[in-house]
């Protein structure tokens, strides 16, 4: 588990918070994750206002599931941090109250809470860019050729991103509002595939979490994962192949989510939506 450290200037409020947010994964307790920030980034920890916990990913409603006393190591190891919950319900992103009863409460109203939220996934994506190999910069005698065919100074390889299951489960945790509903999910390549694969394994056992919410029953049929073999800028070569896979995804009455990886130029985004209207879907 490796934390997020990250410095907040609220928009027109001209304060900074330190910020951390850390992953309380399912192999760890919330006592594991105190001992942890301790003992390996104190310096940091000592200096935070605002520690973002954010349970497991794949559990809906989590905020009422964690009693105060289960976060009491957490809240001795960071007395002047505020302590909220970073958790899902129903789908929607959320940020609990202020758990830590001795440090200030620093996002009051549901307007700072929301703007604190969109901050944290940028901040958090942009992370794992940073510590990738993800961007890749054009050196002194060559430029890059996009799959648009178009020469670049610069791009970024989103299948690079996927080092490690806590980059996974945090896209699966962004992308959960857009999975409400969804029992399929197609990417432009396979490069995303691990996304994608994590993604419907973990929406399966979300979805089991939450029993007795809104699920219909095509979500009981679990959720498929398919790929395009490569990026549809080229629409003669992509338009089969995206009838058959949607073919195959939709069956059963299937909603699918599509992920892409490329939309720099916009060709793959209006190459699929042309080959998905001609394929008849």
């Amino acid at each position: 588990m490796q934390p997020l450290f990250a410095e907040f200037d609220r928009q027109g409020a001209q304060v900074k918070w330190r910020v951390c947010l850390a992953d309380c994964q399912d192999h760890l307790t919330y006592d594991d994750l105190a001992d942890v920030l301790y003992t390996e980034h104190l310096r940091l920890l000592v200096q935070t206002d605002i520690l973002v916990v954010r349970p497991r990913v794949d559990l809906p409603r989590t905020e009422s599931r964690v009693r105060k006393t289960e976060l009491m190591s957490l809240c001795k190891r960071a007395p002047h941090s505020a302590v909220p919950l970073l958790f899902t319900d129903e789908y929607k992103t959320c940020l609990s109250r202020n758990m830590n009863e001795s440090s200030t409460t620093r996002l009051k109203s549901p307007e700072s809470r929301d703007e604190f939220v969109r901050w944290l996934q940028d901040k958090e994506l942009y992370l794992f860019i940073k510590r990738s190999n993800a961007l890749f910069r054009a050196r002194s005698n060559f430029l890059y050729r996009a799959p648009s065919k178009r020469y670049v100074n610069m791009f970024l390889r989103v299948g690079n991103v996927q080092r490690t299951r806590q980059v996974l489960d945090a896209f699966f945790f962004w992308m959960l509002p857009y999975l409400k509903g969804r029992n399929g999910i197609l990417t432009d390549t396979w490069s995303i595939s691990s996304i994608a694969i994590n993604s419907a394994r973990l929406l399966e056992r979300y979805r089991a979490g939450g029993r007795g919410n809104s699920e219909t029953p095509s979500e009981s049929n679990g959720c498929h994962v398919d790929m395009l073999s490569s990026y549809p800028d080229d629409l003669l070569p992509v338009l089969p192949e995206t009838g058959e896979l949607l073919r195959r995804t939709t069956d059963s009455g299937r909603s699918i989510l599509i992920l892409l990886s490329a939309v720099a130029t916009g060709n793959s985004l209006a190459r699929l939506r042309e080959a998905i209207a001609q394929s008849g879907f």
